[in-house]
């Protein structure tokens, strides 16, 4: 018992720990600007989407989701590329006070003034920064011999800062595979030293959970005399819809066994029970969410053998532990039919209580904060 116990509490101290939201990082490749041989641009470009695949790295369509642009341009060689004249950036920041509410049937805008006119920004920054790049200087087809020379010009841009992490420049004359496994190289080495993402979203802010949790339920059958059958088992799943950031409502089905012994007789019996809960979220730390509630079930009988309370009312505390995307959940409850049961064709009454405590995992879907600033 006592390994048992201890046991238990290093995992409980050690799940919260390595159970991080750790994501590949994002990487987005545009298409290859400047200009080479015919061809050259899109043998490039496959093969830099290629390399961030095969290198483990989620690849996107998109910089507006990406962490990372892994840019590319092709001079003759021995010319410079122009710099970007500057754009327009948005005036909209990062972590606007109060809160934007882009809710639907009303999305904020930001205002700037510019060379006194006024402009508006959507405050989910899509499409408010436009660089304007000079035109690269290309040669002409009959400046091209065998022996031109290209250079490839590689950048690894952070996408939130702007900041440029690292530059690689590959020369080359004609693709051969030569240029390819050289390429190869170069790229390990631009992303090399980006490291993994760990989520900034708190894994508990989401509209929904679902929740999957084994049972032992003790029963306590109180008639002349008080009665407990504790290899009571059973099965629960539930539905919880976050409403508040501190408040949810739960329904869920349980099955539950049912032994009740009545003139030194058993009688077995399968018990549908249908909780409906409000339960309070608490939110400490970063790796745990402790929810007492309270609330009624419902009860049908299966097997017919008994003829259950219609309702019961319940209360309890779930203690949930982050664990990978989810949770693992522990929760104590204790419940009380609001009627007697009795036998089915039996009018012997008796009062039934329940000990339950289940274990199981939850995992939450649809994030909150998202849902209100888009």
């Amino acid at each position: 018992m006592k390994k048992f116990i201890f046991g238990l509490l290093v995992f409980f101290i050690v799940v919260p720990v390595f159970a991080r939201d750790i994501r590949e990082a994002r990487i987005f490749v545009p298409p290859i600007v400047g200009y080479g041989r015919a061809g050259d641009n899109a043998y490039f470009y496959r093969q830099l989407t290629s390399e961030v695949v095969f290198q483990y790295y989620a690849l996107v369509r998109s910089q507006r989701v990406c962490d990372y642009v892994l840019r590319a341009v092709i001079l003759p060689y021995g010319v410079v590329e122009p710099e970007a004249e500057p754009g327009i950036l948005t005036p909209v920041p990062g972590n606007p006070f109060p809160p934007l509410n882009n809710i639907p049937g009303i999305h904020e805008f930001f205002s700037w003034e510019i060379d006194d006119n006024i402009y508006f920004y959507d405050t989910t920054g899509v499409d408010n920064y436009e660089p304007k790049v000079r035109p690269i200087y290309t040669p002409a087809l009959q400046e091209i011999s065998d022996d031109y020379e290209f250079t490839l010009k590689l950048e690894l841009i952070d996408n939130l800062t702007g900041e440029l992490l690292g530059e690689q420049e590959l020369i080359y004359s004609a693709i051969d595979a030569s240029v390819g496994d050289l390429l190869s190289i170069l790229i390990y080495n631009m992303l090399a030293g980006i490291p993994d993402i760990e989520e900034t979203n708190d894994w508990r802010d989401k509209w929904i959970f679902l929740e999957a949790s084994l049972l032992w339920a003790p029963r306590i059958y109180v008639e002349d005399e008080r009665s407990v059958h504790w290899p009571n088992f059973g099965f629960r799943s539930a539905f919880e819809f976050h409403f508040a950031n501190f408040m949810s409502f739960e329904f869920g089905v349980q099955l539950i066994q049912d032994l009740v012994t009545v003139d030194s007789k058993e009688h077995r019996d399968l018990i549908l029970e249908f909780p409906l809960a409000i339960k309070f979220a608490l939110k400490p730390a970063k790796h745990f969410m402790l929810e007492p509630y309270g609330g009624i079930a419902f009860n049908v009988s299966l097997m017919k053998t008994t003829v259950p309370a219609v309702s019961s009312w319940f209360a309890g505390f779930q203690f949930g532990v982050k664990a990978g995307k989810g949770m693992i959940v522990i929760d104590p409850r204790f419940s009380m039919d609001l009627e007697k049961s009795s036998l089915h064709g039996n009018y012997s009454a008796y009062q039934r209580n329940t000990m339950q405590l289940g274990i199981g995992y939850k995992i939450g879907f649809i994030l909150r904060r998202k849902m209100l600033d888009y």
